[in-house]
């Protein structure tokens, strides 16, 4: 598999957790306490995917093989 595949993977993998996590996070209630822990922990998780597959990306797409 070239590394332009693993990179198209890669961004879909990330936009099926951004979808997964924006459909989770919807369903809290956002008034309540406990809703807005897990909101910012969904927030944290997003953020941590996204730098994965940034570095993950770059660092592919940087490799010469």
């Amino acid at each position: 598999m070239n590394r332009y595949a693993k990179a198209a993977l890669a961004t879909l993998g990330l936009l099926l957790l951004c979808a997964l996590a924006f459909v989770l996070l919807g369903l809290l209630p956002a008034g309540s306490g406990g809703g807005s822990v897990l909101r910012l922990l969904g927030g944290a998780v997003l953020v941590g995917g996204a730098l994965v597959w940034g570095s993950y990306v770059s660092r592919l797409l940087r490799s010469r093989r």
